[in-house]
């Protein structure tokens, strides 16, 4: 992330003209803080949303039959930021321990998906960014100095 973040503030700062420099760096700023924040929303409901799926068919292939209650209770504790035994009170207490197994792995399936997903936008953005960057030209700059006539 620190090569892509470098060379994208490199090229939006090269591209802005000199006097509005300060302005351009804050807005510039203003919205990668939101795209981070917005990016943490949208990777936390992707983990979720794949690791629910991953829970709900791996319960199926090991041939659990839960009730309603029960299957909103594992669906409500992948959704939580610490697996606990907590929610599964209605649980025999033999399976707790494997259910909680079954959570971390749906749990680290999702967040794997999540993560190759980042990558691969990641690998996107910044070769869009090498891109964009080969395609600025240099700015052409005034000197103060007179040329030496000949």
């Amino acid at each position: 992330l620190g090569a892509y973040f470098t060379a994208c503030s490199t090229a939006m700062l090269w591209s802005a003209p000199q006097k509005d420099l300060n302005l351009a760096s804050g807005v510039y700023m203003m919205f990668m803080m939101m795209a981070n924040t917005l990016s943490i929303i949208l990777s936390t409901s992707f983990v979720v949303l794949f690791g629910r799926r991953f829970l709900l068919s791996d319960l199926q292939t090991n041939g659990m039959v839960l009730t309603a209650q029960q299957t909103q209770d594992m669906i409500d504790v992948i959704a939580q930021v610490e697996h606990t035994a907590a929610p599964l009170k209605d649980f025999d207490a033999g399976l707790i321990p494997q259910l909680l197994h079954m959570v971390d792995a749906a749990f680290v399936h999702g967040l794997s998906i999540n993560m190759y997903t980042g990558s691969l936008f990641a690998m996107i953005s910044f070769g869009l960014t090498v891109w964009g960057l080969r395609k600025l030209k240099a700015p052409t700059f005034q000197s103060a100095i007179p040329a030496p006539v000949v």
